[in-house]
């Protein structure tokens, strides 16, 4: 007859053999697993050197290049704005890079780089009361509204850069000119002009300068809203002046260009590039100014959206 302890025998010994089982299920399950992993990641390390491999040669056929297209561009574009001078209106947002792509252009061009105006990007918000009072100043108006101030500091600038006048020498007087006045404010962030204009020596800007708006890279928010300052400072500017006018941007998704692009008032008389960091930008940039100094309407180059081409057609000498 079975007693109890022959059961309580029995019962130990299946719930160990269950016990051993699972153990040495879990053991080789583990060790496949593990084997699994090993291959995965000797298969990614292998992946990863080929990509380290293949990123280091783009990385040097990307410089050769950049090298080939610095040899080529003075020959692209020689002269093509010989006799003609060139200012860029920018905010501090903008890259050093980009302010070089476009002083090496108009150079190669022929033509005269007479510097840059940069704003600054968060007074130009009127966020703060005081700035709104600073301009409301500066502009001689009681208004207080920001989208009214932004309009009337464009109207004011873009008026001043379209007559050729020497900027006041003496302290006492730069609070009368618009751009010392914005300087003194800190609302220019930087006047970057040769010591002949900046000193008052020679009128500023040159009469009929041609003009290049420069505006935030891809990634960058822009500050303020491009409808607030850039897109209008640049339709501005064209509509007032018959010299061209170009806005640009680097490459990569449109930061504040597209919305110039989708204003059709404006992007009836600016043309606009979006790759000037690169040899095929700072050629379109060069031939589309050569294209308003023509008569010819204006165009939208690059490669993002609202592109019509990569470059211009070159107009007839």
């Amino acid at each position: 007859m079975i007693n109890l302890r022959y059961h309580i025998v029995s019962l130990v010994a299946v719930f160990l053999a269950l016990a051993v089982g699972i153990l040495m299920g879990s053991t080789v399950l583990d060790r496949g697993t593990v084997a699994l992993l090993e291959r995965s990641s000797g298969q990614l390390r292998g992946n990863l050197d080929s990509y380290r491999a293949e990123n280091t040669r783009f990385d040097r056929e990307l410089r050769q290049w950049r090298r080939y297209g610095e040899l080529v561009l003075p020959g692209q574009v020689a002269g093509r704005l010989r006799g003609h001078s060139v200012l860029v209106v920018d905010t501090d947002q903008v890259a050093d890079g980009a302010r070089e792509a476009v002083r090496q252009a108009v150079r190669a061009a022929g033509a005269s780089y007479d510097g840059r105006i940069t704003f600054s990007s968060q007074r130009l918000t009127l966020e703060e009361p005081a700035d709104r009072s600073a301009l409301a100043g500066l502009l001689d108006t009681g208004e207080q509204d920001r989208a009214v101030l932004q309009r009337l500091l464009v109207d004011k600038v873009a008026g001043r850069l379209r007559v050729s006048v020497a900027l006041p020498r003496d302290e006492r007087d730069r609070a009368g000119d618009p751009l010392t006045a914005l300087r003194q404010a800190n609302f220019i962030a930087d006047l970057d002009i040769p010591a002949p204009f900046r000193d008052g020596g020679q009128p500023f800007p040159r009469l009929n300068s041609l003009v290049v708006v420069l505006g935030p890279p891809a990634g960058v928010e822009p500050v303020p809203a491009p409808d607030g300052f850039l897109v209008p400072v640049a339709g501005r500017l064209a509509t007032i002046s018959p010299t061209p006018v170009a806005a640009v941007e680097t490459s990569g998704p449109l930061a504040w260009l597209q919305a110039l692009r989708r204003n059709e008032l404006v992007s009836a008389r600016v043309s606009t590039v979006d790759n000037v960091d690169l040899v095929p930008g700072q050629v379109a940039l060069v031939e589309a100014l050569a294209r308003g100094l023509a008569g010819q309407p204006a165009g939208h180059y690059g490669n993002e959206r609202g592109a019509t081409e990569l470059l211009p057609e070159a107009p007839a000498s």
